[in-house]
């Protein structure tokens, strides 16, 4: 009888702490943009989000932001922002006077199925202190890195600048290492790999991180983000199979179905 073993990247193989970190690298980009320090984004929050089944930091910046943005505008309506979400974050930032949150009030709203946290939110009309063309550029299609200005933005972070440009053929905007390499750590030591490769099970790996194409397809990975090579290269795994969005994703476009979840 042949064993496998399927072992979960996040939690498993690695602690992964890199996407926590390009979350507030990212949104102190557009903080730092405004004028201002960085702004403490309280863990507490982000776990709230988690609760109620926001579990992706790639939805949490744009409804961050949002959430920030709508607090001053509040108070210091401004009707004639631009649509682009760098050049209105200059021009909030004109707008402060000094004030800034003291907390973060997330709106309550209930998640659709097939439909993206934050798209969610801007259907049901959320945020209204924002001008409608800024708040649909900053939430809607916010998973699309060419459509969304905080996807492209966090992606550097991710991945770093380097492999960005190289992984969606864009200009670079901002200088980053990847945060992944550089926060994300292993949890399994060498000993315990020697002792899962020496098993005599076929060891593979499993996530819903972003990857390559599968190994074997002779194609430019372009749009396919290395992010569970990068985890699998931390843990010196990179030999072993993969199961990842990247493989669902390639698997969908060859069959006509769409792989993002519902």
């Amino acid at each position: 009888m042949t064993t496998v073993l399927l072992l979960d990247i996040d939690g498993v193989l690695v602690h992964p702490g890199g996407y926590r970190a390009a979350l507030h690298a990212t949104l102190n980009h557009f903080v730092n943009l405004m004028g201002l320090p960085n702004f403490e984004f309280p863990e507490e929050k982000l776990a709230g989000f988690e609760r109620r089944g926001i579990t992706s930091e790639w939805d949490m910046v744009p409804l961050l932001l949002a959430v920030l943005w709508d607090d001053i505008l509040s108070r210091q309506p401004l009707t004639e922002l631009p649509a682009d979400v760098s050049t209105a974050a200059i021009e909030i930032g004109k707008a402060l006077n000094g004030y800034l949150p003291s907390e973060l009030i997330i709106p309550e709203f209930e998640l659709v199925s097939g439909q993206y946290p934050a798209e969610t939110a801007l259907q049901g009309g959320h945020f209204p202190s924002i001008p409608l063309a800024l708040r649909t550029s900053l939430m809607h299609r916010s998973r699309d890195v060419r459509s969304s200005h905080t996807m492209r933005i966090f992606q550097h972070y991710t991945l770093g600048s380097l492999a960005f440009s190289q992984t969606y053929d864009l200009p670079v905007e901002i200088e980053s290492e990847s945060l992944l390499r550089e926060h994300d750590r292993p949890i399994i030591s060498g000993v315990v790999r020697e002792k899962l490769r020496q098993s005599g099970a076929h060891l593979a790996a499993f996530t819903a991180r972003p990857s390559a194409p599968p190994r074997e397809i002779d194609m430019a990975p372009l749009g396919y983000a290395p992010e569970a090579e990068i985890a699998l290269e931390l843990v010196g795994l990179s030999d072993i199979p993969l199961i990842s969005f990247g493989r669902l994703q390639y698997l969908g476009s060859q069959r006509g179905y769409d792989p993002e979840p519902c």
